[in-house]
């Protein structure tokens, strides 16, 4: 009985110490707890306080990006004309598109009338009006009517010589003339001679002639052609206008046997001509 009292009491002391060991414990918990939650309690605090803001006095460079920048408009670039419509503007124009070929003397009387037109006109000089220039004109007229045959044969032989100097000047004209430029300014004119020609009121001196080099090879007349030329050969004072309806109906009658010799020709002359222009296109080119 004295042995289990005595286990009684030994067993009670041993709770009461676990239970004051884990109160301790507890507390200490606690306390470190409490400890933590109010350490971050402050450093919230501390985190919360706002920053103070301090203002900048503005300067006046901020002033002025402050101030809304205009708008600036975008110049439009200009249209750059399509090739069609620089072809369309030349072809309009009234003037022509490169300077035409030189002129030559036409008579003898052309190179006395040139020769004493400025002569006479000197003697008024500069701005003489244009009754005393008809005046002039007729007086030269009269000179060349009053000489005779020896004093017009000094000026035959003066036109002969400018004849020659003239195509001269004309072959040098036409050996560096931009082709492009002379093809195009034909067509212009072949517009303008179409635009009198509609209208009904131009005159024939309107007309503008085609450029045409009178140095390349010709072409050849078709078969017809020598055939007219054939029937016409030796026949002084016939005018074509006058035989052109009968020898072409006398074309048209033949058979195609008899057309053969002129088509033939016509077809060796064709081939001639290609190799003569080619030589000549070959020679510009080296010139």
């Amino acid at each position: 009985m004295l042995l289990h009292v005595q286990r009684l009491f030994t067993r009670l002391a041993v709770s009461k110490r676990v239970v004051f060991a884990r109160g301790i414990g507890h507390s200490a918990v606690m306390s470190k707890t409490a400890a933590l939650a109010a350490t971050a309690g402050r450093k919230k605090a501390v985190a919360r306080q706002p920053a103070t803001k301090v203002n900048k006095p503005k300067t006046a460079k901020s002033k002025a990006k402050a101030k809304l920048k205009p708008k600036v408009k975008m110049a439009k670039k200009p249209k750059v004309p399509t090739k069609k419509a620089m072809l369309e503007a030349m072809l309009s124009k009234k003037k022509p598109l490169l300077p035409l070929p030189p002129k030559g003397p036409i008579s003898s009387y052309n190179v006395f009338s040139k020769e004493k037109f400025n002569e006479i006109a000197k003697s008024y000089g500069p701005g003489a009006p244009t009754q005393v220039l008809a005046s002039v004109s007729r007086s030269v007229a009269q000179l060349w009517r009053d000489m005779d045959a020896a004093a017009k044969q000094v000026y035959t032989a003066k036109l002969a010589k400018q004849r020659e100097e003239h195509v001269a000047d004309l072959r040098r004209w036409w050996s560096t003339a931009d082709r492009a430029l002379v093809d195009l300014e034909n067509k212009r004119r072949r517009r303008h001679n179409l635009r009198l020609a509609k209208s009904g009121s131009g005159k024939r001196s309107e007309k503008l002639a085609l450029l045409q080099d009178p140095f390349a090879p010709k072409r050849p007349p078709t078969a017809y052609g020598i055939f007219v030329t054939e029937r016409t050969k030796g026949q002084a004072g016939v005018k074509l206008g006058e035989v052109s309806a009968e020898l072409g109906a006398e074309w048209n009658r033949m058979g195609e046997a008899q057309k053969a010799p002129y088509v033939s020709e016509y077809k060796e002359r064709v081939e001639q001509y290609k190799q003569d222009h080619q030589r000549y296109s070959a020679g510009l080119a080296r010139s």
